[in-house]
């Protein structure tokens, strides 16, 4: 039986999310580069307390703050970085981490350690893939939960062996090309190398 196709309609299988079955040969970790800074701005505009809008409100060590500071620009609380427009009390608040990089770290790291503790066996394709929720605009992609990256598989060329090849990379929000293709994510850095047998059944 040709496992590059399906038994039932003949398509050509084209990567890892095709086959049901997956028998993991080699899987092999690469740190995210030290230099690789993860900012997040969160677009979401948050209000003080005697704002008419009915955004939600900053936590109240952040009003506390502004209200107490009115010359100050920003404030840190529980990692974000908050900012305000305006006054404190019917101001707009926005916040920003300027580096998500140890909280994906923290997310990954126990998906890449069963990643590794897969190595020759065979399993079903859903105990491979990441347990996030798919990224609603890109099909292929997962996001990290808590923060603005994504994960997704890259199909590279067989081993000469003949066993498939998909690189893991790290995603970040890419150029929106408007009428020419909307928003796009691009490949921020390679975090692992995965060699595997794609198969159809037990």
């Amino acid at each position: 039986m040709d496992n590059d196709k399906c038994p039932t309609c003949e398509r050509e299988f084209q990567g890892l999310q095709d086959y049901p079955l997956i028998y993991v040969a080699k899987f092999e970790r690469v740190e995210i580069p030290t230099d690789l800074v993860l900012p997040f701005y969160d677009a979401a505009i948050f209000v003080g307390p005697n704002s008419d809008a009915v955004n939600k409100r900053p936590p109240q060590e952040v009003l506390e703050f502004f209200k107490k500071n009115e010359r100050e620009k920003g404030y840190v609380h529980n990692g974000w970085k908050w900012s305000l427009k305006g006054k404190w009390d019917i101001g707009n608040y926005h916040r920003e981490q300027p580096d998500q990089r140890p909280i994906v770290v923290a997310k990954l790291n126990p998906y890449l350690e069963t990643l590794d503790s897969l190595v020759g066996k065979e399993v079903e394709k859903s105990q491979l893939l990441p347990n996030f929720e798919r990224e609603g605009y890109f099909r292929y992609a997962f996001n990290i939960p808590d923060t603005a990256y994504q994960l997704m598989f890259y199909e590279q060329e067989k081993t000469p062996v003949g066993l498939r090849i998909a690189e893991l990379k790290l995603m970040g929000e890419g150029p929106n090309l408007g009428s020419a293709g909307g928003p796009t994510i691009q490949a921020l850095a390679k975090i692992g190398h995965l060699e595997y047998e794609g198969r159809i059944r037990k």
